[in-house]
């Protein structure tokens, strides 16, 4: 194999390139458990020294298996916020709702270091507010038709007057 198979984009998505990368590993432990140096068959395959060693210590501890294409994707998101969270954000807005009183980030951030919780950012609360459906949405710009101008076509066509009284 050559340097140009190893700049291709890798997707593990069942397109051919997994099998072929599946190939590649595969061609790699092969080259090594031959007697080829580790990284002699890594220059040769195009891979680095340190990868073809991560290759022959995944097929050493799972066989054929430990060859496959991983997923490269977040196992966990670490900052996402807690769902038992979000549901008692959205609890407390209905209550304060209920109530007639102010229901804003703010007031629900208050509300949660009252109770002993660390709230989160006022913009996480806003966007479990929106994401529940709890929040109007307001345009932030003018609409289109206030910019026309308020003018006269012909002279003498429109008055103006400006008084006091």
């Amino acid at each position: 194999m050559d340097t140009q198979s190893q700049q291709q984009p890798t997707q593990s998505n069942g397109n051919g390139t997994a099998r072929g990368e599946f190939l590649r590993n595969k061609a790699i432990v092969n080259a090594i458990l031959s007697g080829m140096p580790v990284a002699e068959a890594a220059r040769l395959h195009g891979v680095s020294r340190q990868w073809a060693h991560e290759l022959k210590h995944r097929w050493e501890a799972e066989d054929d298996a430990g060859l496959l294409p991983r997923p490269r994707r977040a196992r966990r998101i670490a900052n996402r916020t807690d769902p038992k969270t979000a549901r008692h954000v959205v609890e407390i807005r209905r209550e304060l709702d209920s109530r007639g009183l102010d229901s804003g980030p703010e007031s629900i951030a208050a509300r949660l270091e009252r109770e002993g919780v660390k709230p989160p950012a006022n913009s996480t609360i806003h966007r479990i507010l929106k994401d529940a459906g709890l929040v109007r949405p307001e345009p932030r710009k003018r609409p289109r038709p206030s910019y026309t101008r308020f003018e006269a076509a012909l002279p003498n066509e429109t008055w103006q007057s400006d008084f006091t009284h």
